[in-house]
């Protein structure tokens, strides 16, 4: 699961109660700088890799307080040698006309976001 980026757009009651582990809370606001932030970091060959990245908070309460500037896309960099695709997973709401509206919202912008990224 280390080469998986998962955006969480739950509502913080909902993402308290049923956490994905590494999982990042997001919402319409600043889903796409935290996407940009983390690929950019992600793809930085010079960034050291060290002994801080095990303590680069892992727990719900230190991700769900992150800025784009504290999130570290090396943390979710895949161990496996030449594998450069970038994987986004994106988790929506329960509530499905909630999750429709968020679906038809990203889907709209997420081909002009992968331009603006890649």
């Amino acid at each position: 699961m280390r080469h998986l980026i998962i955006l969480d757009f739950r509502a913080v009651e909902e993402y308290d109660k049923k956490h994905i582990r590494k999982a990042i809370k997001v919402d319409l606001e600043n889903y796409k700088q935290t996407i940009a932030a983390l690929m950019v970091s992600l793809s930085e060959k010079t960034k050291a890799v060290s002994s801080s990245q095990d303590k680069t908070p892992s727990s719900k309460e230190a991700i769900k307080g992150a800025t784009s500037t504290d999130l570290d896309g090396t943390r979710y960099k895949s161990q496996y040698p030449n594998d450069d695709l970038k994987r986004v997973l994106m988790v929506f709401p329960d509530n499905s006309e909630e999750s429709k509206e968020l679906e038809t919202h990203i889907s709209k912008e997420v081909a002009a976001l992968s331009d603006q990224i890649l």
